[in-house]
């Protein structure tokens, strides 16, 4: 949140609106082209997926709308709800993609939790802002284990 308790992901919707889409596009579609495999022998791109929404489109649109063939990865980092867990399946199925899931030993994950900037923890305090995007009532973000207010 900056110093009028705007959020950062607020402040960067206002920023699309300077953006030259048709210019974007372009420049993307001539990075897949430069980097799809031409035979289909290997992947062309990796994607790191949790199988929420976001990873479904970027998925769906690399493959149907670029021809991509994308490799999917993950880390499991055991905070994972069972809803999360049947999403990335579904991706994984439905986008015919192979899934590379790293899963680090329960040690690790908690050293790696301390340093995080959000705490993974589902009781950790809620931060307060003023967010325009959202349509959760306040605390709540459909992510488990996530203290802010963005899903």
């Amino acid at each position: 949140f900056d110093d009028r308790g705007i959020c950062s992901a607020c402040i960067g919707f206002e920023g699309r609106k300077a953006v030259d889409w048709d210019d974007r596009k372009k420049q993307f579609t001539e990075l897949t082209n430069r980097y799809r495999v031409k035979d289909g022998s290997n992947y062309d791109c990796i994607v790191p997926v949790s199988g929420g929404k976001d990873s479904h489109f970027q998925v769906w649109l690399l493959k149907k709308k670029y021809g991509m063939n994308p490799l999917l990865v993950t880390f499991n980092h055991a905070y994972n709800s069972l809803a999360g867990l049947r999403n990335l399946e579904n991706l994984v199925y439905r986008s015919g993609c192979d899934l590379i899931r790293y899963t680090a030993g329960l040690d690790s994950v908690r050293r790696l939790s301390r340093h995080q900037p959000v705490p993974l923890a589902p009781a950790a305090p809620l931060r307060q802002g003023k967010c325009r995007s959202s349509r959760l009532p306040r605390g709540r973000t459909g992510m488990p284990g996530h203290a802010g207010q963005h899903g």
